[in-house]
C-alpha cells in the first residue's frame, strides 16, 4: 500500500527540487538529478543555503500575486491557502467562520484571514474591495468552500438541497461574478474551482451534494469560455477521498480511513496537501495554457474497475 506518508516526503522533495545552486553546471545538474526535476524559474527567486554551505536561489511560482481562498480555515482550503503563501502569493484566507480559528497564512506574511460568507453578495464586495485597496487587484481565486449532506434521495428535502446549491454552486458563481472584473482590468487572472469526482459520477447517499458538483463542473467550463478572452483562465480539479474534517470522523485513525480507500490504485485517501499541489499549478504560469481543464486528484479511483478474473488485477480485487 502506498502510505500517506510517503506522500507527505514526496511533496516536501517536490519543493527541494525546485532549488537552482549558483555552482557549475556540473553541480547544478547533480543537484537536479538528485530532486528529480527541473527547477524552473518563475517569479522572484529568494536565496538561502544548501546544505553544503553554499548559496542557492529558489523561484517561488506565485510570487507578490494576490489570491482569495474560500473555505480556508480547515482541510483542503486551509492547505491551498498556506501553499499558496509559502509560495510568495499574498493570500487572503477566508471562511465563513474565523473566531477562534488559527490563521492558515504563515506569520510574517502579509495575508489576512477574513470572514466571508460566500452565499452572500455584500461579503464578497467587502473582500474583494479590502483585497484591492490593501494589496492590489486579486490574480488568483480559488473556490473551495463546500458543504456536504449524506440522505437518501427520497429523504433530501428542498431545503437541504438548496443550501447546498447555494454554498456549493452559487458560492462560487457571486466569487467568479465579483472577482473576475479585477482579474479583466488587468488583463490576467486565474480561478481554480474545487468540484469533485462526484462531478465525473455520482455516489449514493449524497444527491444533492453531486449535483451542485456536477453544476460546478459547468459552470468551469462556461466561465473558461467566457472569461478566457479576458485573459482569465478557469479551471477545476476534482478531488477524491480525501482526509478532511468534513468527511472524516475525527475519533477515526488514518489506518481506518485509507481502508475505505483500499481497492482504488494508490489504495488509500489522499491528503489535503496534495490537493494544493494541484491548485498551486493551476494558479501558477506554468499552466498558462490551461483553460477549462481538470485535474482529478483521486488515488485512481475514476481510473477504471478491478476485475479479479482478468490478467493484471492486484491481490486485493474483488472476485
Amino acid at each position: 500500500m502506498a502510505k500517506r506518508s510517503d506522500a507527505a516526503a514526496r511533496i516536501c522533495s517536490a519543493e527541494a527540487g525546485r532549488v537552482i545552486s549558483s555552482l557549475s553546471l556540473g553541480q547544478y545538474l547533480a543537484t537536479k538529478i538528485q530532486f528529480g526535476r527541473y527547477a524552473l524559474a518563475e517569479g522572484q527567486a529568494s536565496t538561502g543555503a544548501h546544505g553544503d554551505g553554499h548559496q542557492v536561489r529558489r523561484f517561488n511560482m506565485v510570487d507578490g500575486r494576490v489570491a482569495i481562498v474560500t473555505g480556508a480555515a480547515s482541510g483542503m482550503g486551509k492547505a491551498i491557502a498556506a501553499r499558496l503563501d509559502r509560495e510568495g502569493a499574498i493570500v487572503i484566507a477566508t471562511d465563513r467562520t474565523i473566531d477562534g480559528i488559527a490563521s492558515p497564512i504563515g506569520t510574517g506574511s502579509h495575508g489576512l484571514f477574513e470572514k466571508l460568507d460566500v452565499t452572500n453578495q455584500d461579503d464578497w464586495s467587502r473582500v474583494a474591495e479590502l483585497a484591492n485597496a490593501r494589496f492590489g487587484p486579486p490574480s488568483i481565486l480559488v473556490n473551495n468552500a463546500g458543504i456536504l449532506h449524506f440522505s437518501a434521495l427520497l429523504e433530501t428535502t428542498t431545503e437541504q438541497l438548496r443550501a447546498i446549491i447555494d454554498v456549493n454552486l452559487i458560492g462560487a458563481f457571486i466569487g467568479i461574478r465579483t472577482i473576475a472584473p479585477f482579474m479583466a482590468a488587468k488583463g490576467s487572472g486565474s480561478i481554480v474551482n474545487i468540484c469533485s469526482i462526484d462531478a465525473t459520477k455520482a455516489t449514493n447517499g449524497a444527491s444533492a451534494y453531486v449535483a451542485s458538483k456536477w453544476g460546478l463542473r459547468g459552470l468551469t467550463k462556461a466561465a473558461a469560455l467566457e472569461l478566457g478572452p479576458l485573459g482569465i483562465r478557469v479551471n477545476a480539479i476534482h478531488p477524491g477521498g480525501i482526509s478532511t474534517p468534513m468527511v472524516r470522523d475525527a475519533a477515526m485513525t488514518d489506518e481506518a480511513f485509507d481502508a475505505i480507500y483500499h481497492d482504488i490504485p494508490l489504495q488509500r485517501a489522499g491528503l489535503p496537501e496534495e490537493v494544493a499541489e494541484a491548485v498551486l499549478y493551476l494558479a501558477s504560469d506554468r499552466s498558462s495554457y490551461c483553460a477549462g481543464t481538470e485535474i482529478l486528484v483521486d488515488g485512481g479511483a475514476t481510473a477504471g474497475k478491478y476485475y479479479a478474473q482478468l490478467p493484471g488485477a492486484p491481490p486485493f480485487a474483488s472476485p
